[in-house]
């Protein structure tokens, strides 16, 4: 970034701000955060919300097209420049001696000692590029001016646009389809966590070597669930677990108690190499990933050699 793009930024964020201000009464800034790589003001407010952001981004550019002239007029303190601009913004605790005001027309006039443009139509274009709640009523606010903030707008508004066409919606519509196909996904998820759980509680283990041997095959399951299950599991002496899912590719858990003493990322290693896949972990838990076109075939073939290591346990 340049320095009339810093100066740019410096400029947009005063518009921005004080329009903020004049929408919402409780609106504070706790920072200003801006260098050559990115721009940022952090503000306090109660009443925040997306919403008025929005609203506040439309009229900053509506005021950036309007070409006010930006001066900058130095006072000899705080006092005597609020006692002249009455309408003056300032971050009163980090003020003392001289102080310099920025006016963009006579639209915002804030307290600030950085490098600003000459004219507000020198900002081109402001753009918020993102807004989220760090902490209680304290907002960071991401934005761009200029060629970034040109970039910025016709890359997400093409992805806008593909959204629109994979899902069949007007932009209109676009947000609440998404809200709710992300409420059908939760549902699901919390649906399909529910069916693997009935899934693997249902498993009766073989007996091999006095060592519950619990082996299945499933498909389309929770994996995360799958894989608590089995570290739930294997907390009780006399485990050793051999489940797989299958759906768009084959995963596959192996694990064991620590009373077994089985090194379960040697077993799977030499089963790769015998018929492939990938994967690892430690000796007592592993996950792997297996080609569908022979996840049957490894699992079985597993199934053997793992049998075969626990008859030898002594």
């Amino acid at each position: 970034m340049n320095v009339n793009q810093i100066s740019a930024a410096h400029t947009a964020e005063h518009i921005f701000v004080g329009t903020l201000q004049k929408i919402i009464d409780d609106v504070v800034v706790v920072k200003v955060d801006q260098d050559e790589h990115h721009n940022a003001v952090v503000l306090k407010s109660s009443k925040l919300t997306w919403n008025s952001i929005e609203q506040a981004e439309i009229i900053t550019n509506e005021v950036i097209s309007q070409s006010l002239e930006v001066k900058t007029t130095n006072y000899d303190d705080l006092a005597s420049a609020k006692l002249d601009i009455p309408t003056l913004r300032s971050m009163d605790a980090k003020i003392s001696g001289t102080v310099s005001v920025v006016s963009i027309g006579e639209y915002d006039y804030s307290a600030c000692n950085k490098k600003h443009t000459e004219n507000s139509i020198q900002c081109e274009l402001f753009v918020i590029t993102d807004f989220m709640k760090t902490s209680e009523d304290v907002y960071d606010i991401k934005f761009e001016v200029g060629n970034r903030a040109k970039k910025f707008a016709i890359i997400n508004s093409n992805i806008s646009i593909q959204i629109s066409k994979i899902l069949n919606t007007p932009f209109e519509t676009l947000i609440k389809n998404i809200e709710n196909i992300k409420t059908e996904n939760e549902l699901l998820t919390k649906n399909i966590r529910s069916i693997t759980l009935r899934e693997l509680s249902a498993i009766e283990p073989s007996v091999v070597n006095d060592v519950n041997f619990y082996n299945i095959i499933l498909e389309n399951c929770d994996r995360k669930k799958l894989q608590s299950w089995c570290s739930s599991m294997i907390k009780s002496n006399n485990m050793f677990l051999q489940i797989a899912d299958k759906s768009t590719d084959t995963m596959l858990v192996i694990c064991r108690s620590d009373n077994v003493d089985v090194n379960v990322n040697e077993i799977l290693s030499e089963s790769m190499k015998k018929y492939g896949g990938k994967g690892g972990g430690r000796e007592n838990f592993v996950v792997a990933k297996v080609e569908d076109t022979n996840s049957e075939e490894f699992f079985e073939n597993l199934k053997n050699d793992i049998i075969n290591v626990l008859k030898s346990i002594s």
